[in-house]
């Protein structure tokens, strides 16, 4: 089949889908050979961007969002340090809170935080700094008046001690 679009995840690694045949190819030699697989849950992908090494999306038939993980080259353990993300109301419309809760067996709070809203094409819409969010719930609330109906990745990004924690959570505006 032929592709219905190309990227690049860095230097050497490409990506293209292949619509409704549910394939994708990828080259991991910028392109000189290419290999071609299934794709996740035998979805049909149209249009692929990958903003940066570290974050892809992909977006196809019916309202199929997918999000690239890179597979990690080190695993920090994160024994006492246990974080989750609620968003409320999903569907949203004009404002969502998002509770964030942080258990953490010293009290030490995250120094530094962000919570960046993609939209189906991987851009970055929106961007909050998270301040001295304490260990327990934290529940925050923000403006999102002015963005277009339609679906979105919340990312959170939270970091202490030069350790950091990624989650990321679906929302959709109406």
């Amino acid at each position: 089949g032929a592709a219905y679009d190309l990227d690049f995840r860095n230097d050497t690694e490409a990506w293209a889908p292949l619509g409704a045949s549910q394939k994708l190819l990828y080259s991991m030699d910028a392109g000189s050979s290419w290999t071609r697989i299934p794709s996740p849950e035998s979805i049909s992908i149209f249009d692929m961007i990958f903003p940066d090494s570290l974050h892809g999306y992909a977006v196809g038939y019916n309202g199929a969002f997918l999000k690239y993980k890179p597979a990690p080259v080190s695993v920090s353990e994160f024994e006492s340090m246990d974080i989750g993300m609620k968003i409320y109301p999903n569907p949203a419309h004009q404002q969502i809170t998002v509770q964030i809760r942080i258990r953490n067996g010293d009290g030490e709070k995250w120094r530094q935080g962000e919570l960046v809203l993609y939209d189906s094409y991987g851009r970055s819409v929106r961007k909050f700094i998270l301040n001295e969010l304490l260990p327990g719930k934290n529940n925050l609330d923000f403006d999102i008046s002015g963005l277009p109906a339609g679906v979105y990745v919340c990312e959170m990004s939270l970091s202490t001690r030069g350790e950091s924690h990624i989650t990321t959570q679906k929302l959709i505006l109406r």
